[in-house]
């Protein structure tokens, strides 16, 4: 295989080990909805006993409902960020300098390198580090500043366009796909900032709807996987 075909298997073995802790999670908070009285058990002398104290009260189901927003953006800036991740590391394995690469990516490259400069000027212009053509290609790049709490549709759209890729229309087939990739942005981003409980958060939230927007998440991220699986095979991040 090429070294894009290998980074296309790692991205996708990585989309399917995210996929099955969300769905872990899911179906045990299902679990809990279907059945009036939960309670934790554990094995003594042989036997399975109530756990005293381990009930599961109505607060503490609400509270794991809402926890279910937390793994499913997890999912979604995930998979976007080692998405992005894969062509950063695919023009590295190809050792492609700055005009070796395609017109977006030069775009790109350049942003970084301007960040580089800003943040570390003599290590970025050190020619008996990195040659000028090498380091504008490489410098500034950060995979832990690729997205940083805000990925939703609109911020999945934006990238694929700077980096020259394409994605489905969130709203194919009438997929409510946009709104529920806002909520769990937006959802996300008040329980991680205090502005909301997590009771609060998962009051008003069912078990079937968090299962309708795992499956609906799932299957949008894989279209956009796809485009990116396509992008890195034939290439695109090089200049023709």
């Amino acid at each position: 295989m090429t070294n894009s075909e290998v980074l296309v298997v790692e991205l996708y073995d990585l989309f399917r080990q995210r996929c099955a802790e969300v769905s872990r999670y899911t179906e045990f908070v299902e679990m809990i909805a279907n059945n009036r009285s939960v309670t934790l058990a554990g094995e003594v002398d042989g036997v399975m006993q109530s756990i005293e104290g381990g009930e599961l009260s109505r607060e503490l189901t609400k509270t794991l409902r809402a926890n279910t927003y937390l793994l499913l953006y997890n999912l979604v800036e995930a998979t976007m960020t080692n998405a992005i991740d894969a062509i950063h590391k695919a023009v590295d394995s190809d050792n492609l300098g700055f005009d070796q690469l395609s017109v977006s990516l030069q775009n790109v490259a350049l942003s970084h390198f301007k960040r580089a400069i800003k943040d570390n000027h003599g290590v970025a212009i050190d020619g008996r580090i990195h040659p000028i053509e090498v380091a504008m290609a490489r410098l500034g790049y950060d995979r832990e500043k690729i997205f940083s709490g805000n990925v939703d549709c609109g911020e999945i759209k934006s990238t694929a366009k700077r980096y020259g890729f394409q994605t489905a229309d969130p709203n194919l087939s009438g997929r409510p796909i946009l709104r529920q990739l806002k909520d769990l942005r937006d959802k996300r981003n008040a329980l991680a900032h205090g502005r909301l409980s997590f009771e609060q958060c998962g009051q008003d939230t069912s078990p079937e709807y968090l299962s309708k927007v795992k499956y609906q998440t799932t299957v949008y991220l894989r279209s956009v996987l796809w485009s990116v699986s396509f992008y890195l095979r034939q290439r695109k991040y090089a200049a023709v």
